[in-house]
């Protein structure tokens, strides 16, 4: 019930037109109650063969059914608009809320199921509660109260009939509606489940043709759908129960007031019209109680979806940086240039540097899992060039991750800042204009390219987004696109090659102007031609910047002023390309063997050491 009073906080600014137009809905309700009072007046005339005791009731009664017309249908059209913008302002927060989830709770859950809770939970809650349903409510409520009134003030006999119908249906509803809950609950689990495989068949179709997989992921389909409907049909099952025992007594009650109204006739102690005015008054309160029990049954998987929607939402956002003093963007983006005097050291104390990322006994495990990164030290000074090597699955875009602040430490802490400014500490969200990220999967969103460029900088000019895509060198193919930069990129860059997709990201890094530039294997889709030229003007214009480059390809990493190699969730080697050669480790022996895979020369390095990696 507290789901569905927080609920009415979405309609916004259509409240009042919301509750005006349930008070308008009443006047209906009250209306109901003409047609038993018109068939006493009738019966009434015909006892006594005048109508001039009952000419002025009859057109007063005729009067307010013509006036209630206007206001109940333009209280229905403000109520259904109010619940429109409901239905919206919940689908947008809900949108936001997983804006701001922290990734680890973000990837907790498959996407389909945020597809389900956004766009099909939203519109069962809102419609359940507050349109057929509300009124449902509303009629049962207005119903019984004044039927029962009527009744017990007419006869005491027909209250306590009534009285005692009406405790019965409710019991009955209030006995199954639980279980009715519950498998309720578990049918939309299963059907959030179904979106994902389906989003999965379209992305992966030229995979799943070329490898005939077809069939079993239609009898995997097919079977999920099974348990959907199964839990569905038991769903409908206990509905149907609860209606039948409704439905019984609601139609037995017309036939009972009937024959205690002959009863009491044949004794004199009712006349005919009254009579068929309480048989009247017990039909409304029957319907009253079909409502509720509607109500009931209805608002089960409205109240489901409420609770998918309000377990989103009341979801801890990610929280924001726990450092000693915050740094402006402007602070924090000019500490993060090269020095002045061009240097950019290795973060030790005495070489002129102070560290601008600092990371410090930092341990990280993704929730359920083994340990990913385990007590890293490190420091990186403004401007420097880093290139971060090893193994697949040793924690290197994990690690860059964490400096960027999309998870949360398990332990330790990642500060961004110099000793002069204090330091922040990205435990939570790094402001986008101090970091530009470019992930190994080159993310392209839908529209065209100009706006996939422009990300990078908000209101940024046609100019700057082609002087962008000229510094990724990327002008080139866009150019030759049908529609150029205006060129509509579709769903997850389908129509783009996989080179094409990491030159427009990177040109909306650059974009950016960001301070801190990280890159997780952006030219592993190039040749090594267009990989050569890219990297010259990508270390050429982000020659006053920090960089982290995470790279498998020790050539592109040689061209690193600092090269850190991973292993184990740990840091093994640091140093500049001649420091990690001479010391004949992890990297000589990658390096090595990726010259002698490529057929270059070994560049006069001694082969002692080298080992199979």
């Amino acid at each position: 019930m507290t789901y569905m009073i927080r609920s009415f906080g979405f309609m916004g600014k259509q409240r009042i037109r919301f509750w005006t137009g349930a008070m308008f809905s009443c006047l209906e309700l009250l209306v109901a109650y003409i047609t038993p009072i018109l068939f006493q007046s009738i019966i009434r005339i015909l006892e006594t063969g005048s109508i001039a005791g009952e000419w002025r009731m009859m057109m007063a009664l005729f009067a307010v059914s013509l006036a209630a017309a206007p206001l109940i249908t333009l209280g229905d059209y403000w109520k259904k608009k109010a619940v429109i913008e409901t239905e919206k302002n919940m689908s947008v927060a809900l949108f936001s809320k997983v804006q701001s989830l922290p990734l680890e709770i973000l990837q907790r859950y498959d996407k389909g199921d945020y597809v389900t809770r956004i766009v099909s939970d939203t519109h069962t809650a809102v419609n359940k509660l507050s349109g057929y349903t509300f009124k449902a409510l509303l009629k049962f409520v207005v119903y019984t109260a004044i039927s029962m009134a009527i009744l017990i003030w007419t006869d005491p006999v027909y209250a306590a009939v009534g009285l005692f119908m009406s405790v019965t249906a409710l019991v009955i509803t209030f006995f199954f509606s639980p279980m009715a809950r519950r498998v309720e609950q578990r049918a939309k689990t299963l059907v959030s489940g179904l979106a994902a495989p389906l989003m999965e068949a379209i992305v992966n179709a030229p995979v799943i043709r070329v490898f005939s997989m077809e069939t079993k992921l239609q009898k995997e389909f097919a079977g999920r759908c099974g348990e959907v409907a199964g839990e569905r049909i038991r769903f409908r099952t206990m509905n149907g129960t609860i209606e039948a025992f409704i439905y019984l007594f609601s139609y037995c009650v017309k036939p009972v007031t009937f024959l205690m109204g002959i009863y009491l006739l044949t004794r004199g102690e009712m006349d005919i019209a009254t009579i068929v005015y309480l048989s009247g008054i017990t039909g409304i309160l029957s319907e009253g109680i079909q409502d509720f029990s509607q109500f009931i049954q209805n608002i089960q998987s409205g109240f489901v979806s409420l609770d998918r929607i309000y377990e989103l939402l009341d979801m801890d956002a990610e929280k924001k940086g726990k450092g000693t003093e915050a740094i402006s963007p402007e602070t924090l983006g000019q500490a993060a240039r090269r020095p002045e005097n061009g240097r950019s050291g290795d973060g030790r104390p005495g070489d002129g540097t102070l560290p601008l990322i600092r990371i410090r006994g930092l341990h990280f495990r993704y929730s359920g899992r083994e340990e990913i990164l385990k007590g890293i030290d490190l420091d990186i000074p403004a401007g420097q060039k880093a290139a971060i090597v090893g193994r697949s699955g040793c924690g290197k875009s994990t690690l860059v991750k964490l400096i960027i602040g999309l998870y949360e430490p398990t332990e330790g802490t990642v500060t961004i800042g110099n000793a002069r400014n204090l330091s922040r500490n990205l435990s939570g969200k790094l402001s986008g204009n101090l970091v530009a990220y470019v992930s190994q999967a080159c993310d392209i969103f839908r529209g065209s390219v100009r706006e996939n460029i422009g990300y990078g900088k908000e209101g940024a000019s046609f100019e700057e987004i082609v002087n962008a895509a000229r510094r990724a060198g990327s002008d080139g193919f866009i150019e030759s696109l049908p529609q150029g930069y205006e060129t509509l990129i579709d769903e997850n860059g389908t129509n783009l090659s996989g080179g094409q997709k990491q030159r427009i990201a990177i040109a909306r890094a650059l974009l950016s102007e960001a301070p801190i530039l990280v890159l997780d294997e952006v030219t592993s889709a190039m040749d090594a031609a267009t990989e050569e030229n890219i990297l010259s003007d990508l270390l050429k214009e982000t020659e006053d910047r920090t960089v982290l480059m995470i790279t498998h390809k020790m050539r592109v990493a040689c061209r690193m002023e600092r090269i850190l190699v991973m292993e184990g969730g740990r840091i093994i080697e640091s140093g500049s390309h001649a420091e990690l050669l001479a010391a004949k480790g992890w990297y000589y022996r990658a390096y090595r063997e990726q010259s002698a895979e490529s057929g270059e020369a070994g560049s006069g390095v001694d082969e002692t050491g080298l080992t199979d990696l």
